[in-house]
């Protein structure tokens, strides 16, 4: 299929560039480029792995901001103004 794309100059120039380099053409860069794409975007995602360790007397929170939330508010989110 055909189709008319409209690019920024300096991007067009840059993927010539490129193309040239590859030994390629615009038209096998572009879809290369637009399968990879593609595949990036339907691939399942990768969730993060990490996890909060217990502290103090076994709960979440250390013995300093234990009940106090107060304390906690301040030292996350900056001295009350």
């Amino acid at each position: 299929m055909k189709t008319t794309m409209i690019l920024p100059d300096p991007l067009l120039q840059k993927a010539k560039s490129f193309a040239r380099k590859r030994g390629t053409n615009m038209t096998r860069l572009m879809e290369d480029a637009l399968r990879q794409y593609l595949a990036a975007e339907s691939a399942p995602k990768r969730k993060s792995s990490w996890s909060i360790e217990p502290v103090g007397k076994g709960g979440f929170v250390s013995a300093e901001f234990e009940g106090n939330w107060s304390k906690m508010r301040d030292a996350l989110y900056g001295e009350k103004v």
